[in-house]
């Protein structure tokens, strides 16, 4: 009896540690991610102020972390060629990996991409599918004149099962995708 009143008694002596390891654990989640933040936040800062080799150095382990915002500032420095050369294939896959993130802006420019053959191969039923989907995305006047024009001119070539592809992609379980409310004007 004595023993077993020991064992219970043990286990309530450590019975804090669990709790404590826990707040632990979120603490320095809180922390790593804060510090990414930060990075996206200098990388940012760096953008604007147009020093796009040292944004291009900050964001890189954001984009490749899955930040969508870092995603799309790597695909527009190197579409634009802001930190070096122009390099439309590099440019398409930071802007695919935004457009899967649910990017509107993202959705555009590889729908656009996809439509002109730039930096990735021409694919008509790809660019119809993303430039639908930033439709939905963007606000009015934010580009969504342009996705539908864009969008107006691909479906034009599209034989018909090549639209219903398409359109069976867009069912609205396809639509929702995280982050999708944001949108760059």
């Amino acid at each position: 009896m004595l023993a077993g009143t020991a064992v219970k008694q043990r286990s309530q002596d450590h019975g804090w540690i669990l709790p404590v390891v826990a707040q632990i654990v979120i603490f320095l989640s809180q922390v790593v991610v804060a510090d990414a933040r930060a990075e996206t936040h200098e990388g940012l800062l760096a953008y604007v102020q147009g020093h796009y080799e040292d944004a291009s150095r900050l964001l890189r382990p954001q984009a490749g972390g899955g930040d969508v915002d870092a995603q799309f500032l790597m695909a527009r420095i190197a579409e634009l060629g802001l930190a070096g050369h122009a390099d439309d294939h590099a440019a398409a896959v930071w802007y695919l990996m935004a457009a899967r993130g649910g990017d509107p802006a993202a959705q555009l420019s590889i729908g656009l991409m996809y439509a002109e053959g730039r930096g990735v191969h021409w694919d008509f039923l790809e660019a119809y599918v993303w430039l639908s989907r930033a439709m939905v995305g963007l606000p009015a006047g934010g580009g969504r004149e342009e996705a539908a024009e864009m969008r107006s001119s691909v479906r034009a070539v599209l034989r018909p099962e090549e639209l219903h592809s398409a359109e069976g992609r867009l069912l609205p379980s396809t639509l929702v995708t995280p982050g999708a409310s944001r949108g760059r004007g």
